[in-house]
This record gives structure tokens, C-alpha cells and sequence, in this order.
């Protein structure tokens, strides 16, 4: 927050070991001096680098002066000088000395804040400043040769307008967009930067009330000068500035025919005596930095899902590996290892029982293969919305019987869903003995989650294996299909967890969260 607070106004620190001469500067210090953090070791020695060579001696002195005379505290502007662009940059520092007990002299801290646009404005406002001075001078001095002509009165009315002319000159050639109304809020400046953001020539505008900018009559930015208590229904956030200057962002579409994000920022303007007279309004197009900080946050969206699925991709290249050169050889080793006994065996009965381990064992490994290719495929393609019932239908159309309560229900899975539903009703029929129908159906839960249940009138499962089911490996046959499942799931968030009662059937509890599901507005089962 500190470094926040240091950036937005441009306001560095700065701490100087007087007894070893160690300088250490904020981050904020280091970007006004176009310095590097880390990049050298910063001394007092160092510093005069960095400051432009005309102000070095008076910076050094004014220093070195204020500890012989044992000053606590002194202020100092100069210039600074950035070595890489040549670019002269304005600073004020302000320096404070800290005493031990004995009181010498042991830190100075200070603070540094760039004015360098404040003071490049005062530079540019004194020389028109000078000019409107010539300008007076001259206007004074016809004035004396015309005085038998002209009464005082004409006079002043010709240096008020010239004033004002050139006052007027100053706003029209900003380079930001610039408009000023007065306390009514009819407009009175409407510059060249502003007629060509909005193609509306100043003529059109000067005297009117509606800016058509914003949009018409709507409460605009300049309001929280002119009717603070009045004006509230703003569409953008607003920041205050030193408690006068209001700044906002804002979001166009189809100002001269593009879209556009405008920063936008107001002040009041009083007059010599101190009264509010009316407000200022820039507007400054920030569309291509707005268009660019979007396209970044793009590309680390993108990167990020690139490192999940390349995270992914490492996972199942790791497991099929595995089940390539153990789980396969294994089976390749008790096919052929049964093979050598069919051909050693003399009696029909055991040839009988070799080929059946040897049909086992190349069933083995035909469903392994087919688990590398479904795994293989797992999180490739992109989730998409999937109707249950079309999903259970498509999955086990040759299975038990089917009690589909799941209605309109769609979930945001993996493609692969089907082969998840498939791979349950595969373990039913396979594990559930007695198991003679299937029951598909939903509950919505308090929190705004889903949970969607998979049950049979089968053995159901023990206890200690509710999950040790999920493992790949656990089981009798390849003890693939569960695990799958899971991982299909788990791409979209969606959990599985088996709940039912232990010869009663079996229950698998798929918890869908809350944004991941569709139901209609009937109430679920």
C-alpha cells in the first residue's frame, strides 16, 4: 500500500547512513531517478550521478552545509538528468537529520517528489505569462497614444478581452480534450482537441448546457463541482483528488464511431478573489492503453490454462507410462509364461485352464490399451453443457433397467461424461451381483451446489473400500473404471464419492458446484 501511496504521488524516501555512507532508496526513489533497484550499490558518493551537472555543486553544498551548521531540516529543488534519454526531470527534496543521544549527526532521511509536469506547466503558464505581460505592455502603451480617443473605460475592455483571448488561446492548443462551463453549466471553452474527439465544433457547443459526450442530460463528472448534493446517478467510479479534483474512467460506445475508454478528470476555477466561477473538464482517450492492459491479462489467462493443461498433460503421460511398462508387461509376462505350460502340457484339462489364464490375461491387457487411449483423450477438447438423460441414455444402452429422474438436469462437463456414466454402469453389472435396476436422480443442496446420485439394488460396497474403489489399480478386473470416472469428473470440479449402505446397494454421490449445472424450476427429487 505504501509503494501505492509513493507511485500515485510521485513521492520517493530516501535513508543515509552518515557513518557508513550506505544509501537506501524507496522503489518509488529508484523510478524517479530512473534507477534499477539492485543494479549498484547506492552511496552518497554515487548519488551526484544521477543530478543534472549544472545543480550538483549546490546540491552537494546545501547538504554538506546543513550538517556544519547544524541544520535539522532544509529543502532544496533541483534537476535530475536520466542518462539513457537525456531527459531533464524536476524535482523538490526535502532532507531531515537525525542525532544520536550525544546529538551528532547519524541519518538523514529525506523525501523526494517529482514536480516535473507541475513544473514544466509553470514553466509553459510563466511564458505566456511574459506574453500576456508584452501583450499588456503594448496594450498600455496604445492605450497612452490613443487616451484622447478612447476613454479609460475602452481601455481596460481591450486588455480584458486580449486576456481573455489569449487565456482562451492557451485552452484551445492543450493537447487534451478541454472543455469549462461556468457556474450555470453552460459551456464557455470548447477546444480544438475536444472538437476532434467529438466531431462537434466549438459553435455548436459554447452557450449550451448538455454535453453530448456523456450522453445528454444524465448527471455528468463535472456535476460533483457544480451540484455535489444534486447530482448521483454517475456511470463511473469516481476518485477524489485533494478533495476538489474528481477523476473517473469511463467506458463509450460509438463516440465518432468507435468504442472507446476515456480517463476524465475535473477541477473548480475561481476567480481572483477566490469565488468559484466554474469547472474545468480533460478528457484524455486511454483506448490503447486500456485495449493493451486487456490483451495482457488475455495472454496470462491463456498462459495459465496453457500450464494447467501442459500440468495435465505431464500427469497422464507419467500414468500411461506406468501402465505401459509395468501393468501390461505383467500380463504379457503371465500370457507368455502360460503359453510355455500349453506347450509342456500333456493332458486336456490343463491345456484347457492355461488358454483361459491366457485369455485373461489379453482381455487385461485389451482394457488396459483402451484406458490409455480414453485417458490419452481426457481434458483434450473443450467442457461443454450435457443433458443427463441424453448422457445415461448414450452411456449404458444395453445395461439394467434405467429409473431416470434427472429430467432437464444439464451439467457443464468433459466430453468424456458419457464414458464416465458408461463406466459406472459397467461396475453395476460387473460388481453389484444381485443388482437389478438403476435409479439416476438429483438433489439441490442449501449452499447452491447439486448433488447428482448414481444407486443400484445390488451388494453394495464394504465400508473399508469406499475409497480405495477410486485407486487405479484396486479391484479384480483392471481397476480402471472408477478412477476414470474421477478424473472426468474432476476437469469441471465435479467430485464422486460412494455413500451407500453395505449390502443395500451401491451409491455414488457426484457433487456438482453451484454455476456448473442448469435445472428447471421445478423442484428436484
Amino acid at each position: 500500500m505504501l509503494q501505492k501511496t509513493e507511485s500515485l504521488a510521485h513521492l520517493g524516501s530516501w535513508m543515509l547512513d552518515c557513518r557508513t555512507g550506505q544509501l537506501t532508496w524507496s522503489d518509488e526513489t529508484y523510478r524517479i531517478f530512473n534507477r534499477t533497484p539492485g543494479e549498484c550499490a547506492m552511496t552518497y558518493e554515487a548519488f551526484p550521478s544521477a543530478i543534472h551537472p549544472d545543480d550538483r555543486a549546490i546540491v552537494d553544498a546545501t547538504y554538506l552545509n546543513s550538517l556544519v551548521d547544524g541544520k535539522d531540516f532544509y529543502t532544496i529543488e533541483h534537476r535530475l538528468i536520466r542518462t539513457d534519454t537525456g531527459e531533464v526531470r524536476y524535482v523538490i527534496e526535502l532532507c531531515e537529520h537525525l542525532r544520536d543521544e550525544s546529538g551528532q549527526i547519524v541519518h538523514s532521511r529525506g523525501l523526494v517528489h517529482d514536480i516535473t509536469e507541475h513544473k514544466l506547466a509553470e514553466l509553459e503558464l510563466l511564458r505566456k505569462h511574459e506574453e500576456l505581460q508584452a501583450a499588456h505592455e503594448e496594450l498600455a502603451a496604445t492605450e497612452e497614444e490613443l487616451r484622447a480617443s478612447f476613454d479609460d473605460l475602452a481601455g481596460r475592455q481591450r486588455q480584458i478581452q486580449e486576456s481573455e483571448r489569449r487565456l482562451a488561446d492557451i485552452i484551445d492548443f492543450l493537447p487534451d480534450a478541454t472543455l469549462v462551463v461556468d457556474e450555470s453549466g453552460c459551456v464557455i471553452a470548447w477546444n480544438r482537441a475536444i472538437e476532434k474527439m467529438t466531431g462537434i465544433p466549438k459553435a455548436e457547443m459554447l452557450g449550451q448546457s448538455e454535453v453530448p459526450l456523456h450522453g445528454g442530460a444524465r448527471s455528468i463528472l463535472i456535476d460533483c463541482i457544480l451540484r455535489p448534493d444534486g447530482a448521483t446517478d454517475y456511470p463511473y467510479d469516481i476518485q477524489t483528488i485533494d478533495g476538489e479534483i474528481f477523476e473517473a474512467t469511463v467506458d463509450l460506445a460509438h463516440l465518432d464511431g468507435r468504442d472507446v475508454t476515456l480517463m476524465i478528470r475535473v477541477s473548480p476555477l475561481y476567480d481572483q478573489e477566490g469565488r468559484r466561477i466554474g469547472a474545468i473538464e480533460i478528457i484524455r482517450d486511454i483506448t490503447a492503453n486500456a485495449a493493451m492492459e486487456r490483451k495482457i491479462e488475455r495472454h496470462v489467462a491463456e498462459l495459465s490454462r496453457q500450464t494447467n493443461r501442459l500440468a495435465v498433460a505431464n500427469k497422464k503421460l507419467s500414468l500411461m507410462n506406468s501402465i505401459t511398462r509395468h501393468d501390461i508387461l505383467n500380463q504379457l509376462t503371465i500370457f507368455l509364461a502360460n503359453l510355455s505350460f500349453v506347450r509342456e502340457a500333456r493332458d486336456s484339462q490343463d491345456i484347457s485352464w492355461y488358454l483361459s489364464r491366457m485369455e485373461d490375461a489379453a482381455d487385461l491387457i485389451g482394457r488396459q490399451i483402451e484406458f490409455t487411449r480414453d485417458y490419452a483423450s481426457l481434458g483434450i477438447q473443450t467442457p461443454e453443457w450435457q443433458h443427463i438423460s441424453s448422457v445415461v441414455r448414450s452411456a449404458a444402452p444395453d445395461g439394467l433397467p434405467i429409473e431416470d429422474e434427472s429430467g432437464d438436469l444439464a451439467v457443464y462437463a468433459d466430453p468424456m461424461l458419457t464414458r464416465a456414466f458408461a463406466n459406472l454402469m459397467d461396475n453395476t453389472m460387473r460388481h453389484g451381483e444381485s443388482a437389478s435396476r438403476v435409479r439416476v436422480r438429483y438433489l439441490l443442496e442449501e449452499s447452491g451446489d447439486l448433488t447428482l446420485v448414481w444407486e443400484d439394488d445390488g451388494i453394495g460396497i464394504p465400508p473399508d473400500e469406499k475409497e480405495l474403489i477410486f485407486r487405479r489399480g484396486f479391484g479384480k478386473n483392471t481397476g480402471f473404471g472408477l478412477f476414470l470416472i474421477r478424473e472426468i469428473l474432476e476437469i469441471t470440479g465435479i467430485t464422486i464419492t460412494e455413500t451407500g449402505e453395505h449390502r443395500e446397494g451401491a451409491r455414488f454421490e457426484m457433487h456438482v458446484p453451484d454455476g456448473m449445472y442448469r435445472v428447471p424450476t421445478t423442484s428436484a427429487s
